[in-house]
């Protein structure tokens, strides 16, 4: 590309403009997007609270606010639903969770003298999780059992956050999730299904927390992971000849930092595309031209901080990302906000 024809230079990231987008999500009015999502309030509300945590300012949504809705989503078999009414599912449950902890309000809604009140007390949560957990180590969703390499991350992920994770049988787990390992070292949703860059995070992830990441080909995953950059824009996507997409920043990015091969991406690359997909007004698109949306803005910001700290860089996109802060690429939140006992053994990652 000549002089005459060469792109400017990717803007800086907007700190402020984001905010205020997330913000406004705090009081979105009831349209149609609301009611497309409104089953999925409370993973929402994890979006926005990581967001404030990445974006420097972790009180940016009403803390108060918050607790009140996440505690109206516990239901009396002991997990989260998406939202009042709804039943629940362990995705949502770990979303509430880590919104939970990221709030410095990880044991409020277990009170040590609450265990006769089934739906509040620890016991039913983990009780709950357990008995999602299949004969063969997978995990369902919820009680209708539909299975996903997800549920399994999501489950563990659950339990590592109560320091619970002696409840379930991880060694069935690990091997389930090795079942789901597929021939380019990536893994997909259930046994035999293609591989997929966010099912290969919950993989890993769901390996690492049951200690067997040691039982895979991690030169062969980095390979595959590292062919999902695009050579044309820098960006990554899921799987093979699909698009660029903001959000595989991070099931792609913390990946390889999990299996310790992010050396093999483009970095600057990486967030020249993305600094790129930030908005007029605030939050990052899938794809240039297009809305942004809170899904994409977390995880574009949570890929980039989980590929930092970018202090003393010489190129201009990756010293716009200096003001992003550490980030679990384990857990996908600050690692101040972790328990103590899961700093001590999971704070590297």
């Amino acid at each position: 590309m000549d002089e005459a024809t060469e792109a400017p230079p990717a803007p800086a990231l907007s700190i402020e403009l984001h905010r205020q987008f997330v913000k406004k999500h705090e009081s979105r009015p009831q349209d149609f997007a609301y009611w497309m999502t409104e089953h999925m309030h409370v993973t929402g509300l994890y979006y926005g609270v990581a967001c404030s945590h990445l974006l420097g300012e972790p009180d940016l949504l009403d803390r108060a606010s918050l607790l009140q809705r996440i505690h109206a989503c516990r239901n009396a078999d002991g997990g989260y639903a998406g939202n009042v009414g709804h039943d629940s599912h362990i995705l949502h449950t770990y979303s509430a969770l880590q919104v939970l902890a990221m709030t410095g309000e990880p044991t409020a809604v277990f009170p040590a003298s609450d265990e006769s009140c089934s739906g509040n007390s620890l016991s039913s949560l983990v009780e709950y999780v357990k008995r999602l957990q299949r004969p063969d180590g997978s995990f369902a969703g919820d009680e209708f059992g539909e299975v996903d390499t997800r549920f399994v991350y999501a489950a563990l992920g659950s339990l590592a956050l109560v320091e619970r994770l002696d409840a379930v049988d991880t060694d069935a787990a690990a091997a389930y999730v090795l079942a789901c390992m597929n021939a380019d070292g990536g893994f997909g949703l259930r046994p035999g299904a293609e591989s997929h860059a966010g099912q290969t995070f919950c993989c890993i992830a769901a390996l690492i927390l049951c200690g067997a990441l040691h039982r895979i080909n991690v030169d062969l995953l980095g390979d595959w992971l590292a062919e999902r950059q695009s050579a044309v824009n820098g960006g990554l996507n899921g799987r093979p000849e699909k698009q660029s997409d903001s959000c595989y920043t991070w099931w792609v990015g913390a990946t390889l930092r999990l299996i310790g091969k992010a050396d093999r991406l483009n970095v600057p690359a990486l967030a020249d595309f993305n600094l790129r997909l930030q908005t007029p007004k605030g939050g990052f698109s899938a794809h240039p031209g297009e809305n942004p949306d809170l899904f994409h803005t977390h995880f574009a910001l949570a890929g980039l901080a989980a590929l930092g700290p970018y202090e003393n860089s010489n190129n201009s996109s990756v010293s716009a990302l200096a003001a992003l802060p550490r980030w679990s690429c384990l857990f996908c939140m600050p690692p101040a906000t972790l328990p103590p006992a899961v700093q001590a053994q999971f704070g590297g990652l």
